[in-house]
């Protein structure tokens, strides 16, 4: 590190992980985010509900080109995102509201320019380095 300062982490890329419970929402719902924001899922949107992070609203459109079907009501996470380790507090301008990232957790954002907060533990369960990220200089989930 140059004069003993470590560099702003890069944005880099990682690869969606895991399977989820989900199903659309027959009316608006609010829920709180692990920062105590309050957000607000819309009518048609889905609720995603995963052992990682709980549950939380997806916007319809987001969600067909961040899930597939696996059978019933499963749901896997799929594609590629951007993401980068918050370094001092921020607010997030989301489909569903205002949401606070604080130190510690990730920003992701997705091909559309959406971004959101996910808890470190929540991360390093659901992304993993993709391999254009193992090839740069990218932050692995769990790395100061």
């Amino acid at each position: 590190y140059l004069w003993g300062v470590r560099p702003v982490p890069l944005e880099c890329e990682y690869r969606r992980r895991g399977e989820v419970v989900a199903h659309k929402l027959a009316e608006q719902r609010e829920w709180q985010t692990v920062s105590g924001d309050v957000l607000r899922g819309e009518q048609g949107d889905w609720w995603v509900e995963d052992e990682t992070a709980g549950g939380r609203s997806v916007g319809a459109a987001e969600f067909q080109s961040l899930y597939e079907p696996v059978g019933g009501a499963r749901y896997r996470r799929k594609g590629v995102v951007r993401a980068r380790p918050v370094q001092a507090q921020e607010r997030l301008d989301t489909p569903e509201g205002i949401a606070t990232a604080e130190v510690g957790m990730w920003v992701v954002t997705d091909d559309s320019g959406e971004s959101w907060p996910v808890p470190d533990d929540s991360f390093r369960r659901g992304y993993v380095l993709s391999e254009a990220g193992v090839q740069g200089d990218c932050v692995r989930p769990g790395t100061p």
